[in-house]
């Protein structure tokens, strides 16, 4: 299986580049603020968008100046271990971190305390339509959300949407996926 998803991430990437578009990002982050699961949410975990990412900075950016916890993940050395720190601001909350990623700089953050009102906006090369994801083979969401007891939320273009993708018994669905198009919901 780990040839057939490395084939699909050089696919998807290709895919996913090809498909990145500012009027995409708009209609997804107008739908996720305006869904149930984000208004009620008292935490949001989200990433740092880069390269060809839905722009989750917008996101951030709405939670922090509605009063919203915003947590970013910091990946550890320790057996790829991934932790949510707060921030408060995103000039003065972030450095570069371990896979040239934007982490919280954990001198100035806390550690955040998950409830059932958090939601977590997890990142990933593409989804399937019965909530699957293909992430980027590190497998840091999948360890992190076996215990999660908020809802999962992936972004994705419904150009990368696929029918159907390979997953196996360590990989983690979300509840929800926001589309340039559509949101799709699973039990």
């Amino acid at each position: 299986m780990s040839t057939e998803k490395a084939f699909l991430r050089r696919k998807l990437g290709i895919i996913r580049d090809a498909a990145k578009n500012e009027d995409k990002d708009k209609k997804i982050f107008k739908s996720v603020i305006a869904c149930q699961e984000y208004k009620s949410a008292d935490v949001i975990l989200i990433y740092y968008s880069v390269r060809s990412e839905v722009d989750t900075l917008k996101i951030i950016d709405n939670a922090l100046k509605n009063g919203k916890k915003v947590a970013l993940p910091k990946c550890t050395d320790v057996s790829g271990e991934m932790v949510f720190y707060l921030i408060n601001d995103m000039q003065k909350s972030l450095v570069n971190g371990k896979f040239s990623l934007i982490e919280p700089d954990i001198s100035l953050c806390e550690k955040v305390i998950i409830t059932e009102k958090t939601l977590c906006i997890v990142p990933a090369l593409s989804f399937d339509k019965s909530g699957n994801r293909l992430g980027y083979g590190g497998g840091y969401y999948d360890r992190y959300l076996i215990g999660f007891k908020g809802k999962a939320v992936g972004l994705c273009y419904e150009d990368c949407l696929c029918d159907d993708l390979p997953c196996g018994e360590h990989d983690i669905k979300v509840n929800m996926i926001v589309t340039d198009k559509r949101i799709y919901n699973f039990k």
